[in-house]
């Protein structure tokens, strides 16, 4: 009888994540992560992230952890909180992290922007 391959620290929370909660084969996490990420995964590289073997990429790992609103970091290397701040993060162009590396007047400055472009937005809505 084939002896079970102890699972991944990383594997363990790739399936934490709504994407993958549910896929139970190798095969079908291959599939789900070449939907996702648009790179061809095969089950060989899937059942080496699985054993620690190997771990994918890191835009890989960011890929599929942004895909559900999870911190890649988390993902990556199980450190942080599993829910990205991105998920309500109203900055695309700019990380919770890099955003919290800013001074104070520098972030004041952002939220300006941001809140300007929101006022442009819908003032344009009303013109329609």
């Amino acid at each position: 009888m084939p002896r079970a391959v102890p699972e991944s620290p990383y594997w363990a929370r790739l399936k934490q994540l709504p994407s993958f909660r549910k896929l139970t084969s190798q095969e079908a996490v291959a599939k789900a992560v070449t939907r996702i990420t648009g790179t061809r995964y095969g089950q060989t590289g899937v059942q080496k992230w699985k054993s620690g073997a190997s771990e994918p990429p890191l835009s890989v790992s960011r890929a599929l952890a942004e895909h559900d609103g999870y911190s890649a970091e988390w993902l990556i290397s199980g450190q942080g909180e599993p829910i990205a701040a991105a998920t309500m993060w109203p900055f695309s162009r700019i990380s919770a992290s890099r955003y919290f590396s800013l001074s104070e007047g520098q972030r004041i400055a952002l939220e300006g922007r941001l809140l300007g472009d929101i006022v442009d937005l819908e003032n344009a809505a009303k013109k329609r």
